[in-house]
């Protein structure tokens, strides 16, 4: 690809803002810990903005998708099958180090914490389990022995387990883009109808918790990334596009509630997909840049949370489990302050002092000749 026609900025702030607003869904779903869902009806229709965990993980995987996707395909360009380790190198060394930070921070609670009722057995066999991303299948097998306050770290093992073979993928036939998107889409169609099938068998907290089921999202996000040098033509429709892919994503959000997790796994959740796929190729090319839809994802506070997101994911349900089990006796919105100002200060330390300086590290790896002028690849 020339460089005319690689996105040019380093970082996109509506791609940002996306995984911002992604991020917001993911903490308000799990907010029940601390401050019970008894009451939502009363504020609906915004209800359904604290039940869209399951919509803000398909967008992380749609997003990730892409960038890592996009990554690893300039890594191939540069060194052919060997350079593509590198990005994913990047990406496990970025998110290992927030994953096993927490793991130490829940093994020394779990010795030196009265209050933390988990056995010893079930935190040492689910630390190992997430320190080996294969987690969302221990989960899966001993739903009653694994640890509450890890349980949300199921999507970063599916993530990696799709990057590995996603990578394997372009290392053998990385000059085969044709056959890649033949590949590709074959896959999510296998995916979309196992899915369901996993769901009507199966039922919902199966099917939540496969690689196999929960790869579709990931598989469109690749899909776009894939597409993304064909879809310069359509650039002067970037910005209805990237309109309408918002609207879609927000009216799913919106009826979280009201369709229930039934559409999710059916209908819903293809949507919530291709509608983000189409909102990241849109976002990346300069003429919707300045269109209303990027203005709104790209606000200050939804790309300060996406710029977070990581250090945020990882640690706001384990802060959650934390507090609730030391204050039983508080009110609820005491709780929810209390809460709210802990995750505050540790993800602004983390993020300081972990997260940013290891991004910065990490970006050297395998790089040739400086950064290119791409997409951000990180998550």
């Amino acid at each position: 690809m020339s460089p005319q026609h690689r996105p040019s900025s380093p970082k996109i702030p509506a791609l940002e803002g996306l995984r911002g607003l992604a991020i917001l869904l993911v903490v308000l779903s799990h907010i029940w810990v601390v401050y019970p869902f008894d009451r939502l009806g009363e504020i609906a229709p915004l209800d359904g903005w604290f039940k869209g965990g399951s919509i803000a993980v398909s967008i992380f995987l749609v997003l990730s998708g892409f960038l890592v996707t996009r990554s690893l395909l300039d890594a191939f360009d540069d060194r052919g099958a060997s350079g593509v380790g590198y990005p994913l190198l990047r990406r496990f060394l970025r998110i290992s180090a927030q994953v096993y930070l927490l793991l130490v921070a829940v093994l020394v609670a779990a010795q030196v914490d009265a209050k933390d009722t988990a056995t010893e057995a079930a935190t040492s066999k689910s630390t190992v389990a997430v320190a080996t991303y294969t987690w969302n299948w221990y989960v899966r097998e001993h739903a009653l022995e694994a640890r509450g306050d890890l349980g949300h770290l199921w999507y970063l093992s599916v993530e990696l387990q799709v990057f590995i073979a996603l990578a394997v993928a372009i290392a053998l036939w990385g000059s085969r883009r044709r056959a890649l998107v033949v590949g590709v889409v074959v896959l999510i169609v296998a995916v979309t109808w196992w899915r369901w099938r996993v769901y009507d068998v199966e039922g919902w907290y199966s099917a939540s918790l496969r690689t196999t089921t929960r790869a579709d999202a990931a598989l469109w996000g690749i899909l776009a990334a894939l597409l993304w040098d064909r879809a310069q033509r359509w650039r002067r429709e970037a910005p209805a596009v990237l309109g309408a892919a918002t609207l879609v994503i927000v009216a799913v959000v919106f009826s979280g509630t009201r369709l229930g997790i039934d559409a999710y796994f059916k209908g819903q959740g293809i949507a919530v997909a291709i509608a983000t796929a189409l909102f990241v190729l849109a976002a990346s090319m300069p003429e919707s840049r300045t269109s209303p839809a990027a203005r709104l994802l790209g606000a200050a506070p939804l790309r300060t949370l996406g710029a977070v997101s990581l250090t945020l994911y990882v640690w706001h349900l384990p802060v959650y489990w934390f507090v609730s089990r030391h204050t039983t006796s508080w009110s609820n919105l005491s709780r929810t302050i209390i809460t709210v100002a802990v995750l505050v200060a540790l993800v602004t330390v983390l993020h300081s002092f972990v997260d940013e300086p290891l991004r910065r590290w990490t970006g050297r790896i395998g790089r040739i000749g400086g950064p290119r002028p791409a997409v951000r690849t990180e998550a």
